[in-house]
């Protein structure tokens, strides 16, 4: 037990432990600055303002928030970064190289389609009128059923009226797998035996798969036909990868 002069001037009794422990808190309250350093020390060289580095949120934060914070932006700049990169072409490094230059040319699907039909002057082929093309595509594209759209036709004369070139669901169907040239491949079917039990398999030609999506017009701006190297800062040293053009070729 200890002595203190109170307000009044009279000697009061207090705790000795009770002394030391409010001593040492407030000790390591005042010494709590020394063991973190200055928030602008971490930055270093940075724009921040006297403001903002005396803004309580921010002078706050423990050392750890504050590397975390660094991390972030850093991490939001090289994002930044990726989506607009510093491109580096391979015809830039090798102006003289043939890479992707056209070695030589043919038809392009929509004109081997086109000269698949015997009647080049109607555009609605392979049907015989624009109106017999519209109710087909009407058919096909708003899920009536088979059932129910031959019902259709078989209201009497609705088929002669419309002048189409079918009468019920199974003679379009005709028409379409017959007279309409497939642009993809076909799928292959067999079937493999394994431990005693019997699966199906489907699959296409994957050189076939390629050169239909290389002979689409509808795909022309989006072939890539010579790589290039991308990197998210101005001295080359961060590179990034994400598809196959993008590696490193040379």
């Amino acid at each position: 037990m200890g002595h203190d002069l109170g307000d009044n001037g009279h000697e009061e009794d207090i705790d000795e432990d009770e002394y030391d422990k409010e001593a040492i808190q407030a000790a390591a309250a005042e010494m709590e600055y020394d063991w973190e350093p200055a928030c602008h020390d971490l930055y270093g060289d940075n724009d921040m303002n006297e403001d903002e580095l005396e803004d309580p949120a921010f002078c706050n934060m423990t050392q750890s928030q504050i590397q975390q914070e660094i991390a972030a932006c850093l991490a939001a700049e090289e994002c930044a970064a990726a989506q607009h990169p510093l491109i580096t072409r391979f015809l830039d490094i090798y102006p003289s190289s043939k890479l992707g230059a056209v070695l030589h040319q043919s038809n392009c699907l929509d004109e081997v389609y086109q000269h698949s039909f015997s009647s080049v002057l109607n555009p609605w082929a392979l049907f015989t009128s624009r109106l017999n093309w519209e109710v087909t595509k009407w058919a096909k594209c708003h899920g009536p059923s088979s059932t129910a759209f031959s019902e259709l036709l078989a209201i009497d004369e609705l088929q002669e009226a419309l002048n189409l070139s079918y009468k019920n669901t199974m003679q379009l169907n005709k028409i379409i797998k017959t007279k309409l040239q497939e642009r993809w491949p076909k799928f292959h079917h067999w079937e493999v035996l394994i431990d005693g039990q019997l699966y199906e398999l489907y699959s296409r030609d994957i050189m076939e798969c390629i050169c239909v999506l290389w002979g689409d017009l509808e795909f022309t701006s989006h072939l890539l036909l010579k790589p290039e190297q991308q990197f998210v800062n101005e001295d080359h040293s961060s590179h990034q990868y994400h598809d196959m053009h993008t590696a490193k070729w040379w």
